[in-house]
């Protein structure tokens, strides 16, 4: 029965009453039209509740009377309505009985009539009335029945509202489409029992059909029921907010230069660029940098590490930050080519190679214990990872280990 209920306000015949716990619902002077299922609805921050109960009301028999009296009886039934162009009662069977069945809908335009179980009493009594006075029964084209149950509907709903489920600070949209059949049905929205307003919190829109709730920045706090309520049509949606955190944290980590080195962590939300920073200051992913998102996981990825790479690392996500320490351990450095014993003539150069383990090493050179200098005499070069020394005009004197 979703989108079908109508819901009742205190007032006329309808008295409700609250004491305590205790809730009271008193119909009067009840009629064949009250009959149908009722339902008490509770809410509070927690949620909401129901129970349902159907009521039937049997039509009061009556001793039969003169057929001259008929017209007598029918204003007693329950199909009359104030006209909101007079501002008194109008009897729908009076007002329809002289009426083409094809102006039906006309007319009750044009009397502002609402009450449209009272109009199709109305018009079943008409047609009772019609089949005892010609001795056969009265049958409406199955079109004016359709005409009845659609064009006189105070509301159309294409589209209801829906649950929804967001991340903390992020915008949450209630949508639905509703055609309004009669200008003086309104539609308005609540969370719980409170009524909602355009203001800081809350934005509704109108476009054409379609009715939206925004709730912005949404909190815990805003969880709940959301209601929708348009003529007789009202329906609920829950919103759920679920909490941005960090599920787990960047562990301390520790790589040895010239390797690759992978930091990670797992946030509570799915597919979202975080930005990842180095002792405070923002790094950019490119050259050795990299980074990657695999549903909840964030990734950095250094390549080739160097002793700079050395620090702390953070990763940041809106208000949620993790950090870990990231050491490098220098490889012990070797030859992987070592210089060999050479013989020259005197006046010749004499060179000497080696190879170490990696780029840009610092290579010194001695004779003996002696440590040399680069002068005319000596010249040193490098080439990536080899490294060159040049003895030039070499004399018996340059000879040694």
């Amino acid at each position: 029965m979703k989108g079908k209920w109508r819901q009742l306000t205190h007032g006329g015949r309808i008295s409700i009453v609250q004491k305590g716990e205790e809730a009271k619902l008193e119909i009067r002077e009840v009629t064949k039209s009250d009959s149908g299922q009722y339902r008490c609805v509770a809410s509070n921050k927690h949620g909401e509740i129901e129970c349902n109960a159907d009521m039937h009301v049997d039509e009061k028999k009556e001793t039969p009377q003169l057929e001259g009296d008929l017209r007598a009886k029918l204003k007693k039934t329950p199909s009359k309505q104030k006209s909101p162009q007079e501002g008194k009662d109008i009897d729908i069977v009076e007002l329809l009985r002289n009426v083409d069945p094809k102006e039906y809908e006309k007319y009750a335009r044009m009397y502002g009539i609402t009450d449209y179980r009272g109009l199709l009493q109305a018009i079943e009594q008409l047609k009772k009335e019609r089949g005892e006075e010609s001795g056969r029964p009265v049958r409406l084209h199955a079109g004016f029945r359709a005409s009845c149950c659609g064009t006189f509907a105070p509301v159309t709903v294409v589209k209801d509202i829906s649950n929804q489920s967001i991340f903390t600070d992020e915008e949450a949209v209630f949508e639905c489409e509703i055609k309004i059949n009669y200008p003086e049905i309104t539609l308005s929205w609540y969370k719980g029992t409170q009524k909602l307003d355009t203001g800081d919190k809350y934005d509704i829109s109108i476009s054409g059909d379609r009715h939206l709730l925004k709730i912005k920045k949404c909190q815990s706090s805003d969880q709940g029921n959301y209601r929708v309520v348009c003529g007789p049509h009202i329906s609920s949606a829950k919103l759920t907010v679920t909490e941005v955190e960090v599920e787990k944290h960047l562990q301390d980590t520790s790589g040895k230069e010239g390797q690759s080195c992978t930091l990670s962590c797992q946030l509570s939300v799915p597919n979202v660029q975080a930005q990842w920073f180095k002792n405070g200051k923002q790094l950019e992913m490119k050259g050795r940098y990299s980074s990657e998102v695999k549903h909840k996981v964030q990734k950095l990825l250094i390549k080739d590490l160097k002793s700079e790479d050395r620090g702390r690392y953070s990763c940041r996500y809106q208000h949620l930050e993790s950090s870990a320490d990231l050491r490098v351990e220098a490889e012990q450095i070797h030859f992987t080519k070592r210089i060999h014993n050479i013989e020259v003539n005197e006046r010749q150069s004499a060179t000497f190679e080696c190879e170490v383990s990696f780029d840009n090493a610092i290579v010194s050179w001695y004779k003996d214990t002696w440590e040399l200098k680069e002068c005319t005499k000596y010249n040193f070069r490098s080439e990536g990872r080899r490294h060159f020394m040049v003895i030039r005009n070499v004399t018996i004197d340059d000879e040694g280990v």
